[in-house]
């Protein structure tokens, strides 16, 4: 790709620097080029940098010092950046949290991370971020501060923008940052387990696992990136916020994902890179208006997901003009870990691989036995290499984690060929995967058996044909008056994030249960979820 700059950036250039480093080399090469684009604010990597010190510098203020953990749960906004580097560059570590959690959610984060400074929202979509913390604050001993976008005179919090002003241009101490030693940031995963955990990740891999990426997208500092995936997440941390300040592209903020407003984006500012799951491209294409919108400056993106149907994938090609590179990556990879791409694999592969390590080992074995499996056979996916360092205050659940001989086991059922291409088959886990974002049952199964009408509970995947799974909470009833769907949602409305709610229900009068009789029958034939899936009387959420 040719363009007014071309590439700049190549592997070996950034995955020697700090976080932190990496957006000070791109503001020092380009430092009147767009970093980022909000609504009406065009954003330079110069100011960009100065606002990351500019926090850097209030957060030291505030005592934060290396090592310590600042949580930060924020929408895609150019606040996300300058809190995300600026905490970096004092050594200190994010712990990413999602603005859609709520009480338990966000506790556990700020309690397990030992946060000393929470940063976030005052309001969204009506909910009072401010009230949910003031019901657990006398349970965080370690919160000392919290700072929030747009908050009220009588709060009694910082307010973000003032903050930032006050410490513009204010020197600030930079701490020696070991690279692949020093953590930068906490990914909140459920792992394998289904236990909430945080997923610790150095400088390097936060880097490495984003750069991993430049030559199979052929990365210039002409691109434009649409950030429509959450950068607290994994994945949109990787792709959307440190991948394009890496490589001097353009970033697009979508604070939240709406297919109209995506397109009018892509029009406006010829947006070239497009990361997405099978929803994104579904729900642009099926717009009755799609083809009023001109999408031809798209050529490629990261295709994010479980598994993509392979007419997915051709509807992305042929009328979104998006050439995808397939990649799969999780928590405690930090990113993308496997990838199929254009540029060695044609589109054939690219529907049913999700390729080959990027960096590092991939291997599948016998859940049982840990031993090799021959090509082609099911059996786990287990990683090695520069990924996760520990799950953060839980060593039992990182002994776990890994073997003997430091393989990582990913919970998920792949093949590999003999090529050593990676398919997805299935999970080992019981994670529900919705829409990319991952739902543990066994959060939701420990609330919902507190409900009175419940006398017990599986929570199991169910198909979507949008999002690939939904939420099918299973119960067997207390007595006679059995809990509804609207019961059920109402019930945990206050107590995890929207997207975990049921969105199904199906009564049984009775589980099934394997051999031993304790432990219930989740999978396979004449299951839970099997006969779940084949009620047709099942409640359903109308939309």
């Amino acid at each position: 790709m040719t363009g007014r700059w071309g590439r700049l950036s190549n592997r070996d250039d950034v995955e020697v620097l700090s976080v932190g480093q990496v957006l000070e080399r791109s503001a020092r090469m380009l430092p009147d080029k767009v970093a980022m684009i909000h609504e009406d604010q065009r954003i330079t990597f110069k100011e960009t940098n100065e606002r990351a010190d500019a926090m850097a510098a209030a957060l030291q203020s505030l005592g934060v010092t290396k090592g310590d953990r600042v949580a930060v749960s924020l929408q895609n906004i150019p606040e996300i950046a300058y809190t995300f580097f600026g905490i970096t560059k004092l050594g200190a570590i994010t712990a990413w949290a999602n603005p859609a959690y709520r009480e338990e959610e966000v506790e556990f984060i700020l309690r397990n991370s030992g946060a000393k400074v929470a940063i976030m929202h005052r309001e969204l979509k009506g909910f009072d971020y401010l009230r949910m913390l003031g019901g657990m604050r006398s349970r965080l001993p370690d919160l000392q501060h919290v700072i929030m976008i747009d908050p009220r005179p009588d709060d009694g919090v910082i307010d973000y923008r003032r903050f930032l002003e006050k410490h513009a241009g204010a020197a600030f101490y930079k701490p020696p940052i070991d690279i692949k030693k020093d953590y930068a940031l906490f990914y909140n995963t459920g792992g394998t387990t289904g236990i909430p955990k945080a997923a610790a990740h150095t400088h390097y891999t936060a880097i490495m696992r984003a750069t991993v990426t430049i030559d199979d997208l052929e990365l210039t500092a002409d691109d434009v990136t649409l950030a429509l995936m959450p950068m607290f997440h994994p994945f949109g941390g990787a792709a959307s916020l440190v991948l394009p300040i890496a490589t001097l592209g353009t970033i697009v903020l979508m604070p939240e994902y709406n297919a109209e407003k995506s397109l009018q984006l892509i029009q406006e500012h010829k947006v070239t890179i497009h990361h997405c799951a099978p929803a994104h491209i579904l729900m642009c294409t099926k717009l009755p208006n799609f083809k009023e919108y001109d999408v031809s400056s798209l050529r490629t993106g990261l295709a994010a997901g479980f598994r993509w149907p392979p007419e997915v994938f051709v509807r992305a090609y042929e009328e979104m003009n998006l050439d995808l590179v397939h990649i799969w990556g999780m928590a405690e990879i930090g990113g993308m870990a496997l990838g199929c791409a254009p540029n060695r694999d044609g589109r054939e592969r690219r529907n049913i691989y999700m390729g080959r390590p990027y960096e590092g080992e991939a291997m599948v074995v016998d859940p049982d036995t840990r031993k090799p499996v021959p090509p082609g056979e099911p059996g786990e996916l287990v990683f090695r290499g520069e990924i996760f360092k520990e799950y953060w205050n839980n060593p039992v659940e990182t002994a776990k984690a890994f073997d003997s001989e430091g393989w990582f086991y990913t919970g998920d059922m792949v093949t590999q060929n003999e090529e050593g291409y990676i398919k997805m088959v299935g999970r080992y886990k019981e994670q529900i995967n919705r829409g990319g974002l991952k739902i543990e049952p066994g959060e939701l199964e420990n609330l919902l058996i507190k409900h009175p009408k419940v006398k017990e509970v599986c929570v199991i995947a169910t198909p979507n044909p949008v999002l690939g799974e939904s939420i099918c909470a299973c119960i067997v009833p207390m007595g006679e008056d059995r809990p509804t769907l609207k019961e059920l949602r109402e019930y945990l409305q206050d107590k995890v994030a929207q997207y975990k709610l049921p969105e199904e229900l199906a009564i049984f009068e009775s589980f099934p249960r394997l051999a031993g009789g304790v432990k219930y029958k989740k999978f396979g034939e004449g299951s839970i979820q099997e006969m779940a899936t084949k009620d047709e009387t099942r409640e359903k959420l109308r939309k």
